[in-house]
């Protein structure tokens, strides 16, 4: 096995970790770092040395999350929704959400916690769904939906189709 050789990075710790090692710098307290000594510009220099560090790969083809799914099913309608859940998965713990006040709980809730939000709920029933736009609740619903995959929550919803462009910000 050949030794690497460090590069340097003198502004941090002297030199860059060796694979399989990382350093931090132990000067200051975590929530203090840099605290009155912070040039951007020497920042970010550095952090361009470690991202050197790495390379891109690309990887052509068609997304292997978008092969073979069916066609999302048509909204229901809002009077629908709980009865179609009650209906289908009468058995199984239903949570009723209205798509705005969802919004609205959503952006006062760390993602880091949306796991929470889901405990013990097998089926989300949403009303109102509309398109989302603005990036901050889009970004959030990613994390929603990731957690909602996880656990293997089935969604019964109203509102506006996947593909419609009404949007919400």
């Amino acid at each position: 096995m050949t030794q690497e050789t460090p590069r340097s990075c003198p502004a941090c710790c002297g030199s860059l970790p060796t694979r399989g090692e990382a350093r931090r710098d132990v000067e200051y307290a975590p929530g203090a770092l840099g605290e009155g000594r912070f040039a951007a510009s020497d920042f970010k220099r550095e952090i361009q040395v470690v991202a050197d560090q790495f390379r891109v790969i690309r990887v052509d083809g068609e997304d292997y999350r978008h092969r073979g799914l069916p066609e999302a099913p048509e909204p229901l309608s809002n009077g629908r929704v709980e009865a179609f859940a009650e209906e289908h998965y009468g058995e199984d713990m239903i949570a009723a959400d209205d798509f705005d006040t969802l919004c609205e709980h959503l952006s006062s809730v760390h993602p880091s916690r949306y796991r929470q939000l889901l405990s013990d709920v097998d089926v989300w029933a949403v009303k109102d769904v509309s398109t989302i736009e603005g990036q901050a609740l889009g970004l959030r619903f990613v994390v929603l939906a990731d957690r909602l995959y996880d656990q293997d929550v089935k969604i019964v919803a109203s509102g506006c189709r996947s593909t419609s462009s009404s949007p919400r910000r």
